[in-house]
């Protein structure tokens, strides 16, 4: 008995020890596979699929849902939706139905469909794309609020009715197509669209595209007469024009001679929407902060008649990636390009003679070539580029300022080709842990130099 009774109860623990791992597998696969499930909205059957597509099919209405109180059944599962496909036989969607969202890139509404309820799609940032069909007759308060990845959208000319705040904070559009004859009215306030419904967006940087013929209509009718009637957006000042491509964000300069100081920056309506800048041949220069906190701006182009970039021209521009500085550039100014966190490579000219204090502080430059024309290298000018990895210092830079390269982190080599170590302090390189190369027969006049000395690691230079 004793014998049977031991022999089993190694059976019995493992018994146990599976039924545990078999729960715990039950439920970790239960909380990952939130979706595959389907559910019912009132008249329609809403289902999720494992590719995050969900699908509204039925015939009648969507149910209302309210945050908090009467949450929708798939609120645990909206972080995984995708695509939503309302199919043909629903007639509305429900209030908050896919509010939160903030993963959804994009919806599809059939005809059948005839009106789009209170906060339906509030707060899904990430939607790029959807169509509302000539069914719809009214989009109704806070529907799409704050769908600021929206660039454009179609009010289909069935719409009579907006509701308040219907686009508030949709700060990507660029384009809204109006197909009714008649604009849209206010829901909540049948006299007019009070502005509200567009809260928060700069309406004169949207162009408003509406039937032919019926541009006296919307320019009576507010707020419709603030948006621009053309693509484009155009002005002057006393020596050149400019022309601001609404839809494709490209702000083109035109003229001669210099482009004035902080001329642009004071205009703080493009700050936050130019993409990409073309200047025209024929500027020689331009001014100091020109362009500073154009926080959008990706790309630049200069044209080779200009011969000097002011004082923190393009300062706080944190998306800018390309950049290409021309031939015809004998100076950069201080802090330049300070601030341009996207910036990862760029080509100082040959006639440039000095990089000044902080021109490049805090961007996102990789790497840098110095060329052999620099003779000095300010204060600041690289500091806090924490992506830097390499720079080579050419024998023609004679002097290097405080913190130069202070808190480049990542720096891991550092080429030095002057014989004699130029007088710098501990500050230059303060926060770096590099190889330096030097010439093999400076080594250890590197190794005893104040500011060179702090090195563990100095080695000759190798040859190619």
């Amino acid at each position: 008995m004793s014998k049977r009774s031991e022999s089993q109860q190694p059976r019995k623990k493992m018994t146990f020890v599976k039924k545990i791992i078999v729960f715990f597998v039950a439920v970790c696969f239960c909380s990952a596979n939130i979706v595959g499930q389907e559910w019912r909205s009132a008249f329609t059957t809403v289902t999720l699929d494992n590719s995050g597509v969900l699908t509204v099919r039925g015939n009648g209405p969507m149910a209302d849902y309210h945050t908090g109180s009467t949450p929708r059944p798939w609120f645990n599962s909206r972080n995984n939706i995708r695509i939503v496909v309302i199919e043909q036989g629903v007639t509305s969607i429900g209030r908050n139905a896919f509010s939160d969202c903030t993963r959804l890139t994009s919806v599809t509404i059939p005809n059948s469909v005839a009106s789009i309820g209170v906060g339906a799609f509030y707060e899904c940032v990430s939607l790029t794309s959807i169509n509302i069909p000539n069914s719809v007759t009214i989009i109704d308060v806070a529907t799409f609020y704050n769908c600021r990845s929206l660039t454009e959208i179609t009010i289909p000319g069935s719409v009579t009715k907006i509701g308040n705040q219907a686009f508030a904070g949709c700060s990507g559009l660029v384009k809204i197509k109006v197909e009714g004859r008649v604009p849209p009215l206010e829901l909540e306030n049948p006299a007019t669209v009070v502005i509200n419904v567009f809260q928060g967006l700069d309406l004169g940087f949207i162009y408003l595209e509406i039937p032919p013929g019926r541009e006296a209509v919307y320019a009576g009718t507010a707020p419709w007469n603030f948006f621009s009637f053309e693509p484009q957006v155009k002005g002057n000042f006393s020596s050149y024009s400019w022309v601001y491509d609404i839809i494709e964000r490209t702000f083109a300069i035109n003229g001669t001679g210099d482009l004035y100081n902080n001329t642009f920056a004071n205009m703080s309506r493009f700050q936050s929407k130019v993409r990409s800048i073309v200047i025209s041949n024929g500027f020689t220069s331009i001014g100091n902060n020109m362009f500073a906190g154009y926080s959008e701006l990706t790309s630049v182009i200069i044209p080779n008649s200009v011969t000097s970039i002011g004082n923190g021209a393009f300062f706080g521009c944190r998306s800018l990636i390309s950049v290409t500085i021309p031939n015809s550039v004998t100076s950069i100014g201080a802090r330049a390009f300070r601030g341009c966190w996207s910036l990862t490579q760029i080509t100082i000219p040959r006639l440039v003679t000095s990089i000044m204090d902080g021109t490049f502080q805090n961007s996102g430059l990789v790497s840098i070539v110095i060329p052999n024309t620099i003779t000095s290298i300010g204060e600041d000018a690289f500091r806090n580029c924490g992506k830097l990895t390499e720079v080579t210092i050419p024998r023609s830079v004679r002097s290097i300022g405080n913190s130069a390269f202070q808190d480049c982190g990542a720096l891991s080599k550092i080429v030095n080709h002057a014989t004699t170590p130029q007088t710098i302090n501990n500050s230059v390189f303060s926060g770096v842990s590099a190889t330096l190369y030097v010439p093999a027969a400076s080594i250890d006049i590197y190794d005893s130099a104040a500011g060179w000395g702090m090195f563990h690691n100095i080695v000759e230079i190798q040859n190619n």
